[in-house]
């Protein structure tokens, strides 16, 4: 399947009510896989939505957004914010598709996820990113491992 990479204007009510859609569904599963009862994204509603800092890129086939993929400058480092994907598109290449467009962005990124979220793990492996540290996180108790990129692509 063909990709289309688009910026997301989150601003717009009915976008940002789609991103909290497809995040909320994602963040489910993973709080799920995860074992995680208490797992912060799934408080995220669409007014924190309206109101981000992160930019959005979406990826779309036939006009359907698919999975999207959030990024924002923390501290001085661009930083990959949120990586989601409709379940029905899960290990289709949804989100490597919208990683490696990234990548050709940006010569350098960083992202976190949670140590147990194998899935994902292995996907930034794969393209690259070198984890950085590790550190538990107080709130939930989940070992969270920090990656960065320093790609080649761009």
């Amino acid at each position: 399947m063909k990709y289309t990479i688009t910026r997301l204007n989150h601003r717009k009510l009915s976008i940002a009510e789609e991103i909290h859609e497809i995040s909320l569904q994602a963040y489910a599963e993973e709080a799920q896989r995860l074992a995680c009862e208490a797992f912060p994204p799934l408080s995220e509603t669409v007014a924190d939505i309206l109101q981000s800092r992160e930019n959005f890129f979406g990826a779309m086939v036939e006009g359907k957004l698919l999975g999207l993929v959030g990024i924002c400058d923390i501290a001085g480092n661009l930083t990959i914010t949120r990586l989601v994907v409709r379940a029905a598109f899960f290990r289709r290449g949804v989100g490597t598709t919208l990683l490696t467009w990234l990548l050709k962005q940006h010569t350098k990124l960083n992202v976190a996820t949670a140590l147990e979220n194998l899935p994902a793990v292995r996907c930034y492996e794969k393209l690259g990113f070198q984890i950085t540290s590790t550190r538990t996180d107080d709130f939930t108790g989940l070992t969270l491992v920090e990656f960065t990129c320093n790609s080649n692509l761009a």
